[in-house]
Formats: structure tokens, sequence, C-alpha cells
């Protein structure tokens, strides 16, 4: 779909006008600043928000570089990253001036348009659905719920769900909630709460954001029922046009498509950390609060995703299988079969241990993992049956600093290439974003270049080479490492 310059911009600015609701929200007294930008917004809503951005920079002016530098300072005080939403249909100059600043591309969003009026939608594509603006106290509070579940619970395709942890996104649902200018709708199937979403209007441009469908209600229409609903009171209140932000190539984009909304632009989801200065950097007191009560060794905890699960590891109850699916020997997962493989390669290589001949020796490598005072090693199953895929953990805990390490990840065959993998590590790193670690680390042999990219590709930022860094199976080993601010996290995965 065509859309020029002028459409662009409304479209930007309605963005904008969004987050400076959730701002508003909050209250005078609230933590979130604002500080125009060129139309736009840079929006700081909380310390480590998912909607913290900068957003609705004009597509046809040169970027106010003077206005960016009052958020970067503003944002640099409380040590969060600037994030950068900007329009494809941008001048290329300000994505040139941005690189020049130092920020680095994190993401990519598609923006999807359909145009209003339109063919009038069904009021509700299934006659079962239900579908009604959530107005009262308890509408609200079942709206949120049903937001919070659904995100957590991911798209059911295998990949990672979509929002952030737990804790991150009751926040954000409370900030939404009691921002200006919402509409939210909740739909019930044959009487249960079975999904929501949003609509917010601004200018002729209806923002449809934030919908989701319980795991239980999901392919029966529900979505379906909810943009409907949306369409028509966008419709009937004069809206020109409606959008929807999504991943590329997601579920979400492929449904939204189907329902006759096509590609408008993208835009370019780029992050600045911090910059190091002589001045002193105060944290607040939420920031420093985990220091008092994270443990060193990190807690037991059970993950679960929408395919995968993390749980302690139980030397009695998980070794024997895992030595079964990592040893080099056919092994199979369901309809998945594994033949015959070269297990130094798939798995061991690059890894303290193995392969190991027998179970008695992955035994032996991991009781010794798990009895390091500052570690956590944890299993990582599929959720169908429990067979047991691999091992991670969470490692090199220090509360004081606010810092731990993603490490000793290993996974069979079995899961990799089947998105598995990125589920968990994004369980994991939603986990620890949650408890309050503000810095994730991330350290590989600097010839492996499979971890290297896989760090990359989590958004860790490379720091460099430690040479002769350690001893393993007989070599020096150079490693290379990695970090990921808690802040960075959090806008990537809004992104």
């Amino acid at each position: 779909m065509f859309i020029d310059a002028a459409l662009a911009t409304r479209i930007e600015r309605a963005e904008a006008a969004l987050g400076r609701a959730i701002a508003m929200g909050l209250g005078a007294d609230g933590p979130a600043v604002v500080v125009p930008v060129a139309g736009g917004a840079g929006v700081l809503v909380r310390p480590g928000s998912p909607m913290n951005k900068v957003i609705g920079l004009p597509v046809d002016e040169p970027l106010d570089e003077r206005a960016l530098a009052d958020v970067e300072a503003a944002w640099g005080r409380v040590g969060e990253p600037v994030r950068i939403e900007l329009s494809t249909r941008a001048a290329p100059a300000v994505l040139a001036a941005l690189v020049a600043r130092g920020y680095q591309l994190t993401a990519v969003e598609d923006v999807l348009v359909r145009r209003l009026p339109a063919p009038a939608p069904s009021p509700s594509p299934s006659p079962e659905i239900v579908v009604a603006r959530a107005r009262s106290e308890a509408e609200v509070a079942a709206w949120r719920a049903a937001i919070l579940e659904g995100f957590l619970a991911g798209d059911g395709t295998g990949a990672a769900p979509p929002g952030d942890g737990r804790a991150v996104l009751e926040t954000l649902m409370a900030d939404v909630a009691a921002a200006p200018g919402f509409e939210r709708y909740v739909a019930h199937r044959d009487g249960q709460l079975a999904g929501a979403a949003s609509l917010r209007l601004d200018e002729g441009v209806a923002l449809l954001c934030g919908a989701a469908t319980l795991p239980a209600h999901r392919r029966r229409g529900v979505q379906a029922a909810l943009l409907a609903a949306r369409l028509r009171d966008a419709h009937a209140a004069g809206a020109e046009v409606a959008v929807v932000t999504t991943a590329p190539g997601s579920l979400s984009e492929h449904n939204v498509v189907r329902r006759g909304f096509a590609l408008g632009y993208a835009r370019l989801v780029l992050v600045l950390d911090p910059a190091p200065t002589g001045a002193r950097a105060v944290l607040a007191p939420a920031v420093l609060a985990p220091r008092a009560v994270l443990p060193v060794r990190p807690a037991p905890v059970v993950l679960r995703g929408p395919t995968v699960e993390l749980l302690p590891l139980d030397l009695e109850r998980d070794v024997d299988a895992l030595h079964a699916v990592s040893s080099g020997a056919p092994c199979s997962l369901g309809a998945r079969a594994q033949p015959g493989y070269d297990a130094d390669a798939r798995i061991w290589r690059w890894m303290h241990g193995g392969p190991f001949a027998d179970a008695a020796g992955l035994r032996a490598w991991l009781a010794a993992s798990m009895a390091v005072t500052d570690r956590q090693v944890l299993v990582v199953r599929e959720r169908r049956d429990g067979q047991p895929l691999g091992a991670a953990a969470l490692m090199a805990s220090n509360p004081a600093d606010l810092r731990i390490e993603l490490g000793n990840i290993w996974f069979s065959p079995l899961a990799q290439g089947t998105g598995m993998v990125r589920e968990a590590i994004t369980l994991m790193i939603d986990h620890v974003v949650a408890l309050g670690y503000q810095r994730v680390e991330w350290k590989c042999d600097a010839r492996n270049e499979r971890s290297r990219r896989a760090a990359r590709s989590y958004g860790f930022t490379f720091e460099g080479v430690q040479p002769a860094h350690m001893v393993v199976k007989g070599e020096r080993r150079d490693t290379a490492w990695f970090h990921l601010r808690a802040a960075t996290w959090a806008a990537r995965r809004a992104g």
C-alpha cells in the first residue's frame, strides 16, 4: 500500500500521542518524563518499561539533534538506553545522524495499514463469540488478565513468547489501564473469557494494539471478532485509516493481512546505551532494591513457554535421558527422528566437558556444575511429554552488582533449529530481568561462531575478547564477552 509522507507522519505522531497518554496516566508526580522532539516525543514511562521510546519523528525533516540530546541526557541520568523507532520513510540523513551518534539497529517492525471506510465488517465472525468494551473495574481487570496471560503464552507456533517477564508485563498493563483515550475490548467465547484488545483514535488514525487470545480459545475466531469490533467502532468514529504494528513474518501479521491490511512501511528500532561519564550515576532506589533480596545462588525456578519448560536439574530423574539425546546415538522426539551424529561437532566442541561415553560421565560433570555456589542448573524439557533436551545455567550471580551470566548452555540436535532453543533462552532472560538483574552476561570460546551469532541475535553487545582467559580440554581459550542491559532487553522485547 502506498503511504505518502503526510500520512506516515500522522501515523507516527499518533504513536507518539499514545506514549504521551500512558505517561499522563501516571500523573504529574509520577515517574514519567516526556521530552518533545520535532513533533514527536521521547517518552520515558518508568525505568525498564517496554513503552520507553522516541517516536513520531517527522519523515520529511532533518533530525533535531538538540532535542534528542535532551532526551539522551534525561534518560542517561536514570541509566536508561534511548530507544528510537524510526520510520523507513524518514530521510536517509536522519538514519546516518543516528548511527553517527552511536545508535545500533536492534529490531524491525512492520506497520500495516487498512484504509477506512471499507466494507463494513460483520459484528462478529463467530456467533458464539461476544465482544464488548471494558467499562467497569471488573471488565478492565478481565482485559488486563487476558492480555497478560495471552502474551505470556506466546502464539503457539513454537516461537518465543512475545511479551516480557510477568512482572514487567503486569506493570505495563497497569500503566496502560490508567492511560486516557484507550478503548479496551474483551471477548468471551461460550461465556468464558477468551481474549482482549485495545483501540486508540488520534486525528483520524485508529491504532489497534495490545491484542491477545488465551491459549484455550485460539483458532476459534476470537482475534477476528476483536478486529471486526474495533474496525467497526473506528469507522463509526470517523477514522480514515486503521494501523497495526507487528513483527515481520509473525502470526499476527499473517492474520491482519488476511483481513485487508497491507504493509505501509517499516520501523527501525535503534538503541543507544547510556554513555559512561565522569559524574556519579546514582541509581534509583527501585533499581537497587533487589540487591537486598537476591541470593548468591539463584533460587530454584520453573519457567514455562509454549513448547518448553525449564526446571532445576535432578540428576536421578534427568541424566539418563539427557545422555540419550546428547551422545551421538540416534534419538527421537515424537515424529522428529535424529540419526546418529557427531556429538562433539553438534554439541560439545566448545564446552568444558563432553562428549561423554556413558551417563556416568555426564552425571559427574553436571554434579560438579551444580555444586558451584553461585549457580542454578536447569534442565530444558519439551512440555508435551517431558523429554529432556538440554541444560543451561543461571551462573556467576552477583546480587551486589545486579549482574548474572547465562552459561553452560547445550542442546540436543532434536531441539536445534526448532525454535525451542530461542524460546528457552528468552524465558531465562525474561526471568533474570524480572528479578531485577541489570546486566546479563554471555561468554563463549572466541572461535565459537555459532554462540557468538546467538548472543547477537538476542541483543547482546560484544565487548571484546579476553586473551588466554582459561584452559579448556588442554587448550588455551580466548573468551568472547557479551552483555545485555535489562533496559535494552525491555526495549528490544517491546519492538
